[in-house]
Formats: C-alpha cells, structure tokens, sequence
C-alpha cells in the first residue's frame, strides 16, 4: 500500500499544471491585441506601414515588369569601348582631375599641361598674323595705285609724243618760210647789187646823179641784210627742227618709260599676291598655335571610366 501511495503523489502535480496553464492562458493578452495597443499609443506608425506597403508594391510592379521586359541569364557578359587619350603636345603636367577607376562623363577635364610656352607662342602668332594681314592690306591698295599711275603716266607722254610730232611740223613750216624768204631777198640783193655795178661806171661819168647812185646803193645794203636776216631765219628755224625732233625722241623715250610701269603694275600685284600667301601662311599658324593651346587642357570624349 505503501506503493500506492506513491501514485496518489504523481496524480495532484499534472492537476496544478492544468490550473497554472489555465491561469496563463487568462492573464496574457493575443499578438493582434498587442499590435494594436502600440498602434494607437504611436499613430505614426500607421503611416509608416501605408508607406511600405506602397513600396513594396513598386518593387514588386518593377520586377514583374523586368522580368516581362528583360532577359535573364546566368553568364552575362558586358562590351566595352576603349578610347585611348594621349597627349598631342609635350610640356610638364600641372594638374590631374580624374583618378583611376574613377567615373567621368563627356566633356570633363582630365589633365592640364603647362600651357605658358604654348601662351607665348599663340601671342607670336596672332601678331604675325596681323602684321601678314596689314601687310597684304597695304599691297591690294598699291595695285588700284600703280594702275592709275602708269597709265596716268602713258597718256601724258602719248600725249607728249604728239605735241612734239606737231612742233616738227611747225618747225619746218617756219624753214620752208624762212628759206623762201631767203630767195626773196637773195633775188633783190642780186638786182641791188647788180644795180650798183651798173651804176658806178655812170657816176664816174656824171651821167647820173650822185643821188640816184646813193639810192641804188642804200637800196643794195638793204637788200645784203634781208639776205643776211633771212639766212639767220633759215638757220633759226632749222634749229627747232633740230630741237623738235629731239623732243620727239624725249617723247618717244618717255612712251617707252610709261609704257614699262605696266611692268611695275605686274610687279606690284604679284607682290600683293605673296602678301596674301603669307598672310594664309600666318593664319595656319594661328590656327595651329590655337590648336597647340587646346590640347592643354585635356577632356573626356566619352562617358566612362577612367583606366590604365
């Protein structure tokens, strides 16, 4: 009997178990009730949780797209485009943007070279420039200049020219007067003086009157100088003859001269021309100087990143 005692002892434990899981069950409150609780003593939180819900139905509208809209694979593989930089000019590095592995886009900086040299030549060449420019300026207006000059110049000694012709023609209208006046007066000196030697034979006789003789003498010496004056005439007008056609070679010479300043018209336009070859010259070399100083600073062609 004093075994049975020992299962009356087993049977009272699983009663007071019964009773402290039915007190449990009594004094703790549900997972709901307590959700609640905290709910309504923080009402942010109700934001809060529209606020995830609403995201995570982006989230999930997204990934319902992409995988409508994509293709998936395990052992995908991305192309790449390699654009190598280098520096176009020479001269130390003064200042270093980008970093290695760091992104860039287009159009950013990446190195600047020491552009001071490349300053001093750009200044050099844009003076050169203007000097070739005002230079070829200068020549363009020489050649309106020197067209007008020599023509200017060939007409006048045209003009010249005919004048002279004209004084020859003169000239030796006044001998032909002169030696006309000439035979005249050779013609009445020969009466005169044949007068006189007819004369002198009767004055010694008388048979004339020494009046009459000194008349036919006078008349004689009038006679010899008219002869004498038209001689000098003669001689004179021969003399601008002589002087005229002299004129007329200075003319023809003088042509000659102006005509050879069509020469100088050429000379001048070709050197108009050199002038515009130096100054097309002196542009590429500005452009080129202009270019040099672009490549100082150096930029990003593309997006990407930047590599060794």
């Amino acid at each position: 009997m004093s075994d049975e005692k020992p299962d009356t002892n087993t049977e009272k434990p699983e009663a007071n178990a019964e009773k402290i899981e039915a007190r449990t069950e009594h004094s703790q409150p549900s997972g709901a009730s307590r959700v609640r609780g905290v709910i309504q003593r923080h009402p942010w939180l109700r934001i809060a949780g529209a606020i995830a819900a609403l995201l995570l139905a982006i989230v999930a509208v997204r990934w319902w797209w992409g995988r409508h809209t994509h293709e998936t694979t395990d052992d995908a593989q991305i192309d790449g485009d390699i654009y190598p930089i280098s520096a176009r000019i020479t001269g130390p590095i003064t200042m270093v943007y980008a970093r290695d592995g760091q992104f860039v886009s287009a159009g950013a900086p990446l190195v600047d070279i020491d552009a001071r040299d490349y300053e001093v030549a750009l200044a050099r060449a844009r003076a050169e420039y203007e000097m070739a420019l005002a230079n070829a300026s200068a020549s363009q207006l020489e050649i309106p200049v020197s067209t007008v000059g020599s023509t200017s110049q060939i007409r006048s000694a045209q003009a010249d020219l005919v004048t002279t012709q004209a004084g020859v023609v003169v000239a030796q209208k006044q001998v032909d007067e002169a030696q006309a006046q000439l035979a005249q007066a050779n013609a009445a000196a020969k009466t005169a003086n044949a007068d006189v030697e007819r004369f002198t034979p009767l004055i010694e006789k008388r048979e004339i009157s020494q009046q009459q003789y000194d008349q036919t003498l006078a008349a004689a010496d009038t006679a010899n100088a008219a002869v004498a004056a038209a001689t000098a005439g003669v001689r004179r007008a021969e003399e601008q003859v002589r002087q005229a056609g002299e004129k007329i070679r200075q003319a023809d010479a003088g042509l000659d001269t102006a005509r050879a300043t069509t020469m100088t018209v050429e000379a001048t336009v070709a050197r108009a021309k050199s002038s515009d070859a130096q100054a097309a010259s002196a542009k590429a070399e500005l452009q080129q100087a202009e270019l040099n100083m672009s490549y100082t600073h150096i930029l990003a062609p593309v997006d990407g990143i930047v590599g060794r």
